[in-house]
């Protein structure tokens, strides 16, 4: 099993601590178009959502292969897409790009939360039986199982939705601050001097103002290279608590 399978929260907790690839498209994918990630995204959530229908409706008898393992790949699949969102929606340069992005995301989490609410996929876990599977397959299946209860599968339907609303809005607010944080770009202006140790194409990205000074921003392509190369420690340390208080 995947490292994703022990929880698909853990997804939206750091996005770059997932062992999880990037999809096979991404490499072109830079280049796509709003109403083209629009389209991409409607047809893999609609993919997704089809594939969950047909995996609780399956009358089949429910093995850990039937329902866990395709349960995976189906999370898999679906967590790969919508990661590249996740991150054009912070990294790209275009605002519209970012705004479909965005869309893009909240309807996959929208989705994921959707998933804790969803009854008939808890019945058809809890009918793998743990009998005869080894430790670490029991474990999923009984890790499951309790990530539904806790997260009030036994309620009603009514307070139910009222607690997938309740992780929708959570979703919201966390994405609203850190496109804040994205959008907040704080400089320093700084003798060039200071830059010793940075390779030649940063230098030469970065000239000289009319007052003889350097501006750095918090964008990644400016701080990155100055945390690895600079050899002036108190340069490091300004671009660091600049970066660190933005917003």
């Amino acid at each position: 099993m995947k490292v994703f399978r022990l929880s698909y929260n853990l997804v939206f907790a750091s996005v770059l601590g997932l062992s999880i690839g990037l999809p096979a498209q991404a490499a072109n994918s830079f280049d796509r178009s709003p109403e083209v990630i629009s389209q991409s995204c409607d047809t893999y959530m609609a993919k997704f959502e089809g594939q969950i229908e047909q995996l609780v409706s399956d009358g089949s008898n429910a093995t850990y292969e039937t329902v866990f393992v395709t349960f995976d790949d189906f999370m898999t699949e679906f967590v790969d897409a919508l990661l590249h969102d996740y991150l054009m929606q912070n990294v790209h340069t275009d605002e519209a790009v970012r705004q479909a992005s965005t869309d893009c995301a909240l309807k996959g989490f929208a989705a994921l939360n959707a998933l804790n609410a969803n009854r008939p996929l808890y019945e058809r876990m809890s009918a793998v039986s743990t009998q005869g599977l080894s430790a670490d397959k029991a474990f999923t299946v009984n890790y499951w199982k309790q990530n539904f209860e806790s997260s009030g599968i036994g309620k009603s339907q009514s307070v139910r939705e009222q607690i997938q609303l309740v992780n929708d809005k959570i979703s919201q607010v966390g994405n609203t601050f850190r496109q804040n944080i994205t959008k907040a770009v704080n400089s320093i202006k700084v003798k060039p001097e200071r830059l010793a140790g940075l390779p030649q194409d940063y230098l030469d990205s970065h000239p000289v103002n009319e007052q003889g000074l350097v501006t750095i921003t918090t964008a990644y392509s400016d701080t990155t290279p100055i945390a690895k190369y600079a050899h002036d420690a108190s340069l490091r340390k300004e671009v660091s608590i600049m970066t660190r208080n933005r917003g």
